[in-house]
């Protein structure tokens, strides 16, 4: 995760306006929904640690020289990275897949090779 926001850091220093974004993306899609679980168990020091190290390297912007959109960008982020501490967002559910049983699995297998025999080779 650590090496996550530092990507993200990377791209917004760039200050090209596409990598910007896309290090809001990374930051905001990926980064943010996980921290209020790092923070739940305040037994665990370096989650407390990496969280707050991940915050400050955002603020330490607001003290620099940068374009007005990207002042923009940042002050709008902020907010989500800074008060994420009280809201714990579930994770969707992986995508439904259909169930085959093997004997149905492997009749369509055979049907598929018995079809790729009959192409010709070259494909015609």
């Amino acid at each position: 995760m650590k090496k996550l926001n530092e990507h993200a850091a990377a791209l917004f220093e760039s200050g090209d306006d596409q990598e910007v974004n896309n290090g809001l993306i990374i930051m905001n899609e990926l980064i943010v929904p996980c921290l209020p679980l790092l923070l739940v168990d305040e037994m665990e020091e370096k989650d407390i640690v990496a969280v707050e190290d991940m915050r400050n390297r955002w603020c330490s912007y607001l003290g620099q020289e940068m374009e007005p959109n990207l002042q923009e960008k940042l002050t709008d982020f902020l907010p989500k990275l800074l008060d994420c501490s009280t809201e714990i967002k579930g994770f969707n559910d992986p995508p439904k897949l259909p169930s085959y049983s093997t004997h149905e699995l492997c009749e369509r297998y055979a049907r598929i090779m018995l079809s790729l025999s009959r192409t010709p080779a070259d494909g015609r």
